[in-house]
């Protein structure tokens, strides 16, 4: 079940002619009603005018890209959560799957204040100095997450307790490549048997936040 950490949320709106992000930024793009969360990047931007997006063929998506079909998008860049309504102007098939999409009227943007907490069991590893500890994470926000170690684990939850710094390794969080997050433990104690620890995320960079939010706000569309 998703929940939502007691933080308050900022919003805000800006309008302009001008989308200042990267090409490269990997867009979540949403057709209301029919396809949610469609991972695509920012391969080409006319300021002003349109967005180039590719994305990858979905099933029956072609026959749901017609001029002025309404889409969402939305993006994470330089730690900000934004957002924007658009329409389709066009797509090619080759020699990629890219559709064009108007320029937006009005970019929203919410800050990473608000952390939405999905429960997971994704495989993980963590790295502390002299040994590697495998285990489950058992939830997970842009914040930080929870997880449970293997039941063989030497350490204590009193060797854990208060590090500073240890290294978290997600090899299924991305399709891609494997996440590597730098954590600070918050807590550790044992339940039936197993360590579990809290574990809070920081100096993130771009493509391991991109790769949270996009799976947190995947999962939580299945929610």
């Amino acid at each position: 079940m998703a929940q939502t950490e007691q933080q308050p949320a900022v919003t805000r709106a800006r309008t302009g002619t001008t989308l200042a992000v990267p090409t490269g930024t990997r867009m979540l793009l949403t057709l209301p009603g029919v396809f949610d969360n469609i991972p695509t990047d920012l391969v080409g931007i006319v300021q002003g005018e349109f967005l180039i997006l590719k994305m990858p063929m979905v099933p029956g998506i072609r026959a749901r890209l017609g001029q002025g079909e309404p889409v969402t998008i939305r993006y994470l860049c330089g730690g900000v959560i934004y957002g924007f309504g658009s329409s389709v102007i066009t797509f090619i098939s080759r020699p990629g799957f890219l559709v064009f999409l108007a320029f937006p009227d009005v970019v929203e943007q919410l800050e990473l204040r608000q952390h939405r907490r999905v429960n997971c069991l994704l495989p993980c590893a963590v790295h502390v100095p002299g040994c590697v500890l495998s285990g489950i994470m058992l939830d997970v926000s842009l914040g930080g997450c929870r997880i449970a170690l293997d039941p063989g684990c030497t350490l204590t939850p009193e060797d854990l307790a208060g590090r500073d710094m240890v290294v978290l390794h997600l090899p299924t969080l991305s399709e891609n490549e494997n996440t590597v997050l730098s954590c600070r433990v918050k807590a550790a104690n044992l339940v039936s048997g197993r360590i579990h620890a809290g574990l809070q995320f920081f100096d993130l960079d771009e493509a391991a936040r991109g790769a949270l939010f996009a799976y947190l706000e995947t999962v939580s569309c299945l929610i």
